[in-house]
């Protein structure tokens, strides 16, 4: 596997603190096959109030 194939990049949209790191608890638990995902990342957009839209 290459060093791309072995990360993984959560997006989510934040309006909440607390319940963002709540949310970053559970997808740190998420279990991944042995020699799978070695980085994670966590990329958020701030006080989307309308949802994220591309």
């Amino acid at each position: 596997m290459n060093t791309d194939e072995q990360k993984i990049a959560f997006i989510t949209c934040v309006n909440d603190e607390e319940e963002y790191e709540e949310c970053k608890f559970y997808l740190n638990q998420l279990s991944v096959p042995r020699g799978g995902v070695q980085r994670r990342s966590y990329q958020y957009i701030r006080r989307s109030f309308y949802g994220c839209r591309l």
